[in-house]
């Protein structure tokens, strides 16, 4: 699986599916997507500790921060 902004991308639409006023920016200063930053909206989110949702963005790519395919996501919350 190659990690791009597309498969990024699908991963936050299909977790945060049940989202009200989902919205998302994705940037990485490499090709490979290998470090990301996300800066996410979502009303969802404005109810839940900051922590709460720092988290919830990060266990999206669980998998791909443990086997290294992606190696640091910065996480923005937008209010």
């Amino acid at each position: 699986m190659k990690i791009n902004k597309v498969y990024i991308e699908n991963k936050l639409k299909t977790s945060f599916e049940n989202h009200i006023n989902l919205s998302y920016e994705i940037n990485s200063n490499d090709e490979n997507f290998s470090y990301v930053e996300i800066k996410i909206k979502s009303d969802q989110f404005d109810i839940l500790p900051l922590i709460k949702s720092h988290q919830e963005v990060l266990n999206v790519f669980k998998d791909e921060l443990e086997s290294n395919k992606i190696h640091a996501i910065t996480v923005k919350i937008l209010k």
